[in-house]
């Protein structure tokens, strides 16, 4: 069967060649090709499609297409690869390269001509890009010189009302979501540079537009709806892209809307101050370094110098360091590591290279203002009994700034006895906050500096107690802030950060002694650092990636110090993976393995390790990430803060809400440690109180699970039961936090892309399975969503909790649920509401059956709402009609919609005969429910037989 798009009448040669680049998504290419039909008859056009190697329907639908030109390749070349390639083949003076997953709407085409056709020197058009919830996305971009990189982009009016941005203006970068281009300055300039992977090529090519004399305009009158990143994979290579687009551009690029070097100002110091070294460390510290070293530029004197120690940076962070060094050598001297030395080490090296009497020590991660040296040293002077001064916070005391971290006396009951050890008899310290950057004579800080950890700013007790033995102490400048610039959306709870801190020091300094121990001593036998902590259970659930999960656990048993057992539920994995684990079993004494023969889903899996666990705590993590130094000691220290936290959760470089760490910057695993270390020295005791946390790592007590149970298995293969878990976690009364300050690393959804399973559709089916569970109005998938649904009312500890034992609720003996009939055959079923391929299939179910047979036909609508039951009832009269048949005609149906809590679910089946699957994604599943509560399986097909068997 061929489809036909429909067309303008034919012209000579189309004005605009429309280039659509795809991979997989055939759904989202199809409404993209009907709207640009829709909404394009006015302009003479061509519509050209690459198939980047799809998997999915693409290849075949495009071959059934008439109207749309198209190329396919045979493996995935990437964004600029496939425009490159439908480029070439356009026959049209104009290109419009345009992303599969938008919508162009009316006279959108025709608008971005007028602004062509006005103006030659126009080269490039851009539209008003709009989210589907009536933001913009884009209007263009603003070039920025460091906010924070050499050469930042902003997107224009970002999430403002989709009506903003009304005026046409003129721009230096856009984006290729949709991007018109002259045919003939895209040849001149060799189109995309496919050295890029799906990111930076069209700001790039908008460069070297503008560089070459062209203009490009943002056309406010042109609207394109965009999903924004359907794709998978479009942020996988953002590292590697910024840091080529950076090497490209830093240092050659001068044409900025804003520039931070313009606003900094030079501050007049006191010019009798002795000199400073300030030994800045940075690491790959790309996204901080450049308004790290122009606020020190602005702040400093002439008698103070810069030590820039690069810490073994590569790339884009490498060439920015040596860049600000050679441009004002009065001030900066780089201090060059080939290799990662850690904080701690580096600071050494760069006071080692100072020449001032007095030093500070700071990473690249601080902005500096006014006279901040002259204080530091003015306060120094005046005390003789300071040895380390630090400044009071980070940030300013209109956002919270101050005292962060009050170092205890040793006489303070209730605190572990490791910290006792660190917190020796002597002078009582000033409150001051974890941060590394520490100010004091050159000589003490090098004293300080032969145990490189006491420069790390997160074990500061141990650092008052160096101190305290020379009889110097540790204090605050209480009127000099500095402020993060990779900050996150940290809270400003003093009492909250001050217990985690104190114990973060404790277990980080026992972690210390624990990494003494010999390697390759089996971790069953390591005792808990932490007297006040007890074992952790960290359950993980795999499904195949073998590659994946053996980094993850080795990085686990890497840098995990703490007591725990590893609880591995293998969901349906190949042969290797289940060796693996067999042979990781007979190393170590403290693996639990089960293994279920085929995929049971995430929630199910999870919910197997719950109910295994035996530790204290309890930890859920994906077998793709990668943890880190400190990873559960940091969680587990901030879990103790208040008996309130019950879930904590790490940042990471692939998730979704405050998690995310956008400036991940390394260039692969094996620089995951090392940016893990700079980050956490950077973001000390950072911490924020959350309405959810993503599933890929979670850190609880068990006892939680006890109160409000496992993950809901509704969600079948997974996504959102993380969102179900925490909104039960909300309405209990406790409280949901992520660390800043652990980090780690996250591959991202690669079960689904490995079982070719579509994150983004099951995010989509499962949040409105999710609205339907809770009776949730809104459509918004978003945390303050959460926050409101989580007031609506308080947790029932009869109805909502999940019990983690399968067999607890799914059994042959559960107590059956009343149904409205008298017939003693009833067949189940529970049809996927979110798709019409049900209808099918109960059309054979109904032609079984009249009103004659002694059997009631039970549709239960899962979970029930008054939207679910409308459909539900809208489908059945509509299968009936298509038979010419009425409700009176047919057998007894029972639209079944009562709320069931989740411990009585099993009941639905127990009061069926036999359970009829329908198509859905979550068919199997509820089969195994069926199964499980002793239902045999009945096929549409095989309706009439079972029922006459039964008579």
């Amino acid at each position: 069967m061929t489809t036909s798009i429909p067309s303008p009448p034919p012209a000579a040669l189309p004005r605009v060649s429309i280039i659509v680049p795809v991979w997989n998504q055939w759904a989202l290419t199809w409404k993209c090709l009907m709207a640009i039909a829709a909404h394009t008859a006015d302009v003479p056009h061509e519509v050209i499609v690459v198939d980047n190697g799809s998997t999915d329907d693409t290849a075949a639908a495009l071959r059934a297409l008439e109207g749309v030109r198209h190329r396919r390749n045979d493996t995935n070349l990437g964004f600029g690869t496939a425009c490159n390639q439908g480029a070439q083949m356009a026959r049209a003076p104009l290109l419009v390269f345009l992303n599969n997953d938008t919508e162009p709407q009316p006279g959108w085409l025709s608008a971005m001509l007028r602004v062509a056709d006005a103006d030659a020197r126009v080269a490039v058009v851009n539209p008003r890009l709009v989210f589907p919830d009536a933001t913009i996305q884009h209007a263009g971009f603003i070039v920025a010189y460091g906010f924070p990189y050499p050469v930042s982009l902003i997107p224009r009016e970002y999430k403002k009302p989709a009506t903003a941005a009304n005026e046409r203006v003129e721009l230096r970068a856009a984006s290729a979501a949709c991007l018109l281009v002259r045919a003939a300055i895209f040849g001149t300039l060799k189109g995309f540079d496919e050295t890029f992977i799906n990111g930076y090529e069209d700001i790039d090519l908008c460069f070297r537009v503008v560089r070459g004399g062209g203009r490009i305009i943002y056309a406010p009158d042109a609207v394109v709806l965009h999903h924004e990143a359907m794709s998978g994979g479009r942020f996988k290579n953002e590292a590697v892209n910024l840091d080529r687009f950076q090497q490209r551009w830093m240092g050659k690029w001068d044409g900025f809307d804003y520039d931070y070097r313009t606003n900094a100002g030079r501050v007049a110091t006191d010019p009798a101050r002795p000199g400073v070294s300030v030994v800045v460390v940075a690491g790959n510290a790309l996204p901080t370094a450049t308004p790290c070293l122009e606020s020190l530029l602005a702040c400093t004197g002439p008698q103070d110098e810069v030590v820039i120690v690069d810490d073994g940076s590569v790339g884009a962070s490498a060439t920015a360091l040596a860049q600000f060094a050679a441009r004002e050598p009065q001030l900066a001297r780089l201090l060059r590591l080939n290799d990662w030395q850690g904080f701690g080490r580096a600071a050494q090296a760069g006071l080692r290279a100072a020449t001032r009497d007095f030093a500070v020590v700071m990473p690249a991660n601080l902005k500096v203002s006014g006279r901040w040296l002259d204080r530091l040293l003015g306060q120094l002077g005046a005390d003789s009994s300071i040895g380390v001064l630090t400044p009071s916070g980070s940030g300013n005391p209109v956002q919270g700034g101050g005292p962060l971290f009050a170092p205890p006396d040793a006489r303070v009951t209730g605190r572990s006895s490791v910290l006792d050890k660190l917190v020796t008899a002597g002078p009582r310290t000033t409150a001051v906050p974890a941060t590394a950057c520490l100010c004091g004579r050159r000589a003490t800080l090098l004293a300080l500096a032969d145990d490189p950890a006491l420069l790390l700013g997160e074990e500061a007790t141990a650092l008052a107690a160096r101190l305290a033995q020379s009889g110097l102490r540790l204090a605050a400048a209480q009127d000099v802030f500095v402020a993060r610039i990779n900050q996150q959306s940290a809270e400003p709870r003093p009492v909250e950060r001050e217990r985690y801190l104190i114990q973060q020091s404790a277990n980080l300094a026992a972690e210390r002694l624990r990494e003494t121990t010999p390697v390759g001593a089996p971790p069953a036998r390591v005792t808990t650092v932490s007297p006040q902590l007890g074992r952790a259970s960290i359950v993980i659930l795999v499904r195949d990636n073998l590659l994946l999960t053996v980094e993850c656990v080795e990085s686990i048993y890497r840098h995990t110090h703490h007591d725990f057992e590893l609880i591995v539920v293998d969901n349906g994995s190949a042969p290797d993976v289940g060796a693996f684990f067999a042979s990781l079993q007979a190393q170590h004494g403290n693996v639990v393995l089960i293994r279920n023969p085929d995929n049971e889903g995430f929630p199910f899996g999870v919910n197997q390790g719950l109910a295994a666990a035996r530790g204290e705590f309890v930890v859920l993590l994906n077998n793709d990430v990668v943890v880190t130094r400190g990873w559960l000691s940091r969680q587990l220290a901030l879990l103790a803060v208040d008996p309130q936290v019950a879930v904590v959760g790490p940042v990471t470089n692939a998730t979704s809400g405050p998690q995310l760490v956008g400036t991940a910057t390394y260039a692969g695993l094996g620089d995951v440690d090392a940016f893990a270390a700079q980050w956490a020295i950077e973001h000390a005791g950072e911490m924020a109180f959350v309405p959810r946390l993503t599933g890929l790592c979670m850190v609880m007590r068990r006892s939680l699970v006890d109160s409000i149970g496992g993950m809901d298995t509704i969600f079948g293969y997974g996504n959102c039961e993380d969102d179900d878990f925490c909104l039960r976690v909300l309405r209990s009364g406790q409280q949901i936090a992520v660390a800043y300050d652990v980090f780690i690393h996250h591959h991202g959804s690669a079960t689904f892309k490995a079982m070719s399973l579509s994150a983004s559709r099951m995010v989509a089916d499962n949040w409105a399975l999710f609205c339907e569970k809770w009776q949730h109005q809104s459509q918004v998938h978003t945390a303050e969503a959460l926050r409101v649904l989580a007031g609506a009312r308080r947790f029932d500890p009869a109805a909502d909790p999940i019990p983690v034992v399968y067999g607890e609720i799914f059994h042959p003996g559960a107590a059956p649920l009343a149904l409205d009939t008298p017939h003693r055959q009833r067949l189940l079923c529970i049809p996927d509401l979110t798709d019409d391929a049900w209808l099918l299939a109960m059309d054979g179910v109904f032609r079984a059956l009249t009103n004659r047979d002694p059997v009631a036909v039970v549709v239960r609508v899962d979970p029930p709402s008054a939207v679910t039951v409308d459909r539900a009832v809208a489908g059945v009269k509509a299968i009936l009609s298509r038979q010419g048949r009425s409700l009176d005609d047919a057998p007894d149906v029972i639209i079944e919609a009562s709320a069931i809590a989740p411990r009585d679910r099993g009941g639905l089946y127990t009061a069926a005969t036999a359970f009829i699957p329908l198509p859905g994604s979550r068919a199997r599943f509820l089969a195994r429910e069926a199964v499980a509560c002793g239902l045999p399986i009945v096929v549409a097909e095989g309706v009439r037989g079972f029922v006459d068997q039964r008579r």
